[in-house]
């Protein structure tokens, strides 16, 4: 017995006594139960997936806007805000004995117009063109006047000659340097205005 007991002190390391064996024996199971419980711990759990061939039942929600009752209709009218003017009906009656009702005169939408007048005086026949005394010419010229609001006037074109140009020439040349008018007048105001004559030219009254 003495021989087993030193066998096993000579085995023993040195300064390891038994209580300190029994510590080191209690850590190393503690050390590994710790780890075996850290380890189911972390151990993930794969939940199943649905299979390819499986159906999901969706639930639909059938409720529909227009089932919904309608909002409440007013039957209230707006007012009118239009307002109506009130009809006036004057009775203008008789006049007061006494009293005469004068109206103004009625205006006219035409415009009052004189045309020119000529000065009587200066209307002279013009002179018997010589040559044409001599060779027998005689005709009757009708002109278009122009009269200015002077009452000049200012052009005298030949509406139908007497067939004769220098008798033509000699009564516009008399006329234009000789003649005066009374200017025509439009509502009191002069105005230019147009006036045809004729001046005739004959063998038997020649001056």
């Amino acid at each position: 017995m003495q021989a087993t007991e030193h066998a096993i002190a000579t085995a023993r390391p040195k300064g390891m006594t038994p209580e300190r064996v029994t510590g080191l024996v209690f850590a190393g199971l503690l050390q590994a139960a710790l780890i075996f419980a850290l380890i189911e711990g972390l151990t993930l759990k794969v939940w199943p997936t649905a299979s390819p061939g499986m159906e999901v039942p969706i639930i639909r929600d059938n409720t529909k806007t227009t089932d919904l009752p309608p909002p409440p209709i007013s039957l209230r009218q707006p007012a009118d805000t239009t307002r109506v003017a009130p009809v006036v009906d004057i009775d203008y009656g008789q006049p007061p004995q006494g009293i005469t009702l004068v109206r103004g005169p009625t205006q006219s939408t035409e415009i009052a117009f004189a045309p020119a007048t000529a000065v009587g005086n200066t209307h002279t026949t013009p002179p018997y063109p010589a040559l044409a005394e001599r060779l027998g010419e005689e005709g009757i010229v009708a002109l278009r006047l122009t009269v200015s609001t002077q009452g000049f006037v200012t052009d005298a074109m030949v509406l139908r000659s007497s067939g004769y140009e220098d008798l033509d020439q000699a009564a516009r040349s008399w006329i234009l340097s000789h003649w005066r008018y009374r200017p025509a007048m439009r509502s009191g105001v002069a105005v230019p205005s147009a006036s045809d004559v004729q001046v005739r030219f004959d063998l038997k009254n020649p001056h």
